[in-house]
């Protein structure tokens, strides 16, 4: 073979592997904002995927009342705001849009927060750290409003760094020793990452259910399955009805095809199939659990898999199978879903009405799985306050009420973005009713407030009528 030959082959390798690692890099990178958004998408993508891996326990230095993971937030969220700004100064950004009600009423808030700090400052008194990571989240909210692509780019960002999380958590499961990421802190710190771990197998349950593409709907189904069973591990009963509501709630959000019915029941399957599998563990040697589960939660839940299954697969039978499963619409599966949601409604609503006489409400009807779900029920409760709590001890009634109204106004603007959404977005807009719900549970936590309200402002902005870049990439046929 002479020298030429083996020059050419070797150009020939090479140019193999620069397209192969073009090709990669706007698949795993793709290019999604542009002129002076390119800081804010750095920002997210930071934010969703490296920030979660930052894991601290206790505050960040000695004799600052603030947690580590909150100084570093607001060092992001600073620097990133000083360097949009001056593009928005040089004109390499543009942000025109009108404030509405509930932008007004967040204004009004950080306005009061900063007044509140200041006359503390003035007085002499350290700032409260509550307040002043509030302040952040709201600036988040704001810097990223007129910003609006790359949705599904950005959840899968969320889901890789939940991966990694969640398989560290599995191994502590097991081995229940220290690892170099310090993903022990995460297992002390349950109220504050309990939320956190909730979001992961929900936006896994929106990409799966959205997806087209078989290879991509399996590991979408994978990621759930994790997220799910680390949620189910080191989450509680609270956590667990809000992702089966969810669930319940994302085929009464799109159309109910026969595809997106078939995947949904395959979602709720892994979810009740996990948990009535649950109990089993904490009779392994190798596996570890910090509470102890009724084998009873097992036989009713498969007892129920059997009854459910039996009746789904007899109506399945009628769905025809010469048509595309995409163009099939199940009216009946909606009105079963509809029915679904409103029974687990009232029963969870039942359960917080009457919170103090549930355990004797139990004791009465003589069922021991009712009684160990009433006391797991109360335990949820009682592990920690919300941040509705945290308002009413520092603010008072005032506090409660304004956080009422900001409520109310998200969820109208999440009805009016609704209906011109496509269905990424409404798979965000989920996702957001998510975090307005579960604040009446938990606190917004250095750990989970960020993402949070990232996801929540991505679905609230306005879309741009040209696709984004990267998400043409992510769309692209194989």
């Amino acid at each position: 073979m002479s020298w030429t030959d083996k020059g050419l082959r070797e150009r020939q390798r090479m140019e193999k592997i620069k397209l192969l690692s073009d090709k990669c890099r706007k698949k795993c990178f793709p290019v999604i904002g542009e002129d002076g958004s390119v800081i804010l998408d750095f920002y997210i993508r930071i934010m969703l995927g490296l920030f979660p891996l930052f894991l601290v326990e206790g505050q960040g230095m000695e004799g600052v009342p603030f947690h580590a993971k909150e100084v570093l937030c607001l060092v992001l969220t600073g620097v990133t705001a000083g360097i949009y700004f001056y593009a928005l100064s040089t004109g390499r950004a543009v942000y025109r849009q009108r404030i509405n009600r509930c932008e007004l009423l967040l204004l009004l808030a950080a306005g009061m927060l900063v007044l509140r700090d200041l006359i503390r400052v003035f007085r002499g008194e350290v700032g409260e750290d509550k307040e002043i990571f509030l302040v952040c989240l709201i600036l988040i909210y704001f810097l990223l409003r007129a910003y609006s692509r790359g949705h599904e780019y950005y959840l899968q960002v969320f889901l890789a760094a939940s991966l990694i999380l969640d398989v560290g958590l599995v191994r502590y499961a097991f081995s229940q020793s220290t690892s170099v990421m310090g993903i022990e802190s995460l297992v002390r710190q349950p109220d504050a990452v309990v939320p956190w771990l909730l979001l992961a197998p929900c936006v896994g349950a929106v990409l799966y259910t959205l997806e087209r593409r078989e290879r991509w709907q399996n590991i979408y189904l994978f990621l759930f399955a994790v997220g799910n069973l680390v949620s189910l591990l080191y989450g509680n009963v609270i956590s667990a009805c809000l992702t089966g509501l969810f669930l319940l709630c994302i085929p009464l959000a799109f159309q109910t095809t026969a595809a997106l019915v078939r995947k949904n029941l395959i979602l709720c399957f892994i979810f009740l199939f996990t948990i009535s599998n649950i109990p089993l563990l904490q009779y392994a040697d190798a596996f570890r659990l910090d509470r102890q589960y009724s084998l009873e939660y097992s036989v009713y839940l498969d007892l129920f898999l059997s009854a459910a299954g039996a009746v789904i697969l007899q109506y399945w039978e009628r769905v025809p199978k010469n048509r595309d499963p995409e163009t099939v619409v199940l009216v009946r599966f909606r009105h079963w879903y509809e029915s679904a949601l409103m029974i687990v409604l009232m029963a969870l609503g039942g359960i917080m009405i009457s919170a103090g006489g549930l355990e004797r409400i139990t004791e009465r009807l003589g069922v021991p799985a009712l009684k160990s779900f009433a006391a797991a029920w109360q335990q949820s409760l009682g592990g920690g306050r919300s941040f509705f709590e945290e308002l009413l001890d520092c603010y008072g009634a005032v506090g409660c009420v304004c956080w009422l109204l900001i409520v109310a106004a998200f969820l109208q603007q999440i009805r009016k973005r609704w209906g011109e959404a496509s269905e990424m977005v409404r798979g965000c807009l989920l996702l957001a009713v998510l975090f307005l719900l579960q604040s009446f549970f938990w606190r917004l936590s250095p750990y989970s407030g960020p993402v949070y309200v990232i996801l929540l402002t991505l679905a609230l902005s306005k879309e741009r009528q040209e696709p984004a870049d990267g998400e043409a990439v992510l769309k692209a046929e194989h």
